[in-house]
């Protein structure tokens, strides 16, 4: 019974640990990071922590995941 606990415990803790590694990684680096980049042309005093950076990272990949849905959708009726 101890044991199994213990690699509970331990699973559950890897777990915890790569999970927020990865949604760090998703938050920080995807979002935020593009966000950045399309703010920082406008204004040299932008924050990278700011909501507007968030926003913006946010609104791109939508963009980028519509434009991408709606190139295949027309790319596959063609064929």
């Amino acid at each position: 019974m101890a044991i199994d606990d213990l690699a509970t415990d331990f699973l559950s803790g890897a777990l915890k640990a790569l999970g927020k590694f990865f949604g760090n990684f998703v938050v920080e680096i995807l979002i935020k990071g593009l966000g950045y980049l399309l703010c920082r042309p406008f204004s040299k005093k932008i924050d990278p922590e700011s909501s507007t950076v968030g926003f913006v990272g946010v609104l791109a990949w939508l963009m980028i995941f519509l434009t991408l849905y709606y190139a295949y959708d027309y790319l596959s009726a063609m064929t």
